[in-house]
């Protein structure tokens, strides 16, 4: 199982209620991808009315194993870019811990900077395909197909989407959608569709062509998102430029193992009363899952539920131990480690056995981390306040920032760095 980084557990802690927070900041690993990348490349033309000349490209990870199904990633290129570099560069996604199938497709006519595209009915018409052929031929689970644009690219996935979300919500393919270093934004809220929107910016791409200012509109962007109630996360990446690098790869690696996890808890699950199980143990919904697997009398899957309810406990003991280890070694430095704590008494209160031992221990944890949950707490509250009276909300996170040795002050001091656009001035 892919193990996070305990910067991403504050993530993994909100995925459950659809809500990520704005205030990631950084997140994912920066450094060398080794593993990343292996895989079968392949390219094809596009089988669409109109789309004469237009050609997908197909990454087929190592590392598949049989009867299993794995994530999708669907790449859209920037303005003037080689949609082939971009699926190669994004197919880093992939490891042979996480392997993940990422698809792409040059809807631009040539990789000249402001060449035509092909029209947009045409390009909506060929990304359904492409997605579709992708789902049909590959071992895909459709609960984790994922879309990311790159520049250009990014209006292209925000406008994608919001065709797809507008034409039926109830059958809307992605799970997440990733945007780097561009956007689509428009003020009807309601055209946004309601998964996570995660942007990612690099810190010194202040402007594309002497034209676009990235960081400013971006930012822009996830604020007016999580004003909306839109589950939105934004990543600004130190030294990075308007490109798409390796920590770009560790945070939407990261974020799509969060969506999906448990990864073995359980396996992949066809369309009956395991599947629906399957899901909401996948999806961070233990409590449910469980109970939907108690639920299930047909006898015939008596075995198929024993084995899930035995991964899901198997899993859930493994979590405990490593969420029970990250808060008391916050609690050595004399520090905290909130978010881990929250997640794991919402574990323990799902799976009341294999939480027993810690019963104790989640009460000294809870006794040691009182004052940051509700620094926590107050943080969370100043965010929400922000729209409302900007002064107090900004004053209140000026307070907090001063603590020493609290995640929440380090979130305080970030949000402080950008608040000429969050409140909109």
């Amino acid at each position: 199982m892919l193990r996070l980084p305990a910067a991403l557990l504050a993530i993994a802690s909100l995925a459950c209620a659809g809500d990520l927070p704005l205030q990631t900041a950084l997140g994912g690993t920066a450094g060398k991808e080794d593993g990343a990348g292996l895989g079968k490349f392949s390219n094809f033309a596009v089988e669409v009315e109109g789309a004469s000349g237009m050609k997908a490209y197909l990454f087929v990870p190592d590392g598949a194993a049989a009867g299993r199904k794995y994530p999708l990633l669907f790449v859209l290129h920037g303005n003037g870019d080689k949609g082939e570099n971009r699926h190669r560069n994004l197919s880093r996604v992939s490891t042979k811990e996480f392997p993940v199938f990422v698809v792409g497709v040059q809807y631009q006519k040539d990789t000249v900077f402001n060449s035509a595209c092909w029209p947009q009915e045409v390009c909506w018409s060929a990304f359904d395909w492409l997605r579709e052929k992708a789902l049909k031929e590959h071992p895909i689970d459709r609960d984790q197909v994922y879309c990311q644009g790159f520049s250009m690219g990014g209006g292209y996935c925000g406008m994608y989407s919001m065709h797809l979300w507008k034409k039926d919500p109830a059958k809307f393919p992605f799970r997440a959608l990733f945007f780097s270093s561009g956007t689509a934004f428009t003020s009807d809220r309601a055209a946004f569709p309601d998964v996570p929107h995660i942007g990612m910016v690099g810190e010194k791409e202040t402007a594309v062509m002497g034209v676009v200012n990235v960081v400013k509109d971006t930012r822009q962007w996830a604020n007016a998102l999580w004003r909306w109630g839109i589950p939105v996360q934004y990543h600004e990446i130190p030294g990075m430029e308007h490109q798409v690098n390796p920590q770009c790869h560790s945070i939407i690696r990261e974020s799509m193992a969060i969506f999906g996890s448990p990864r073995d808890c359980p396996g992949p699950f066809e369309a009956d009363a395991i599947g629906e199980a399957g899901s909401m143990l996948r999806r961070g919904k233990w409590k449910e899952g469980l109970e939907a697997l108690s639920a299930i009398a047909d006898a015939k899957l008596k075995s198929r539920v024993t084995d899930a309810r035995k991964k899901a406990e198997a899993w859930a003991a493994s979590e405990l131990r490593q969420l029970d280890a990250a808060v008391a070694d916050a609690a050595k430095r004399k520090s905290a480690d909130p978010e881990a704590l929250i997640r794991m008494k919402a574990i323990a209160e799902a799976f009341p056995e294999q939480a027993k031992t810690y019963s104790k221990k989640l009460e000294t944890h809870a006794a040691s981390h009182a004052e940051e949950l509700k620094r926590r707490e107050e943080f969370l509250a100043a965010r929400a306040q922000e729209s409302k009276d900007a002064a107090a909300a900004r004053a209140e996170c000026e307070r907090l920032s001063k603590i020493a040795n609290s995640p929440t002050a380090k979130a305080a001091a970030y949000r402080l760095t950008w608040w000429g656009d969050a409140s909109g001035k």
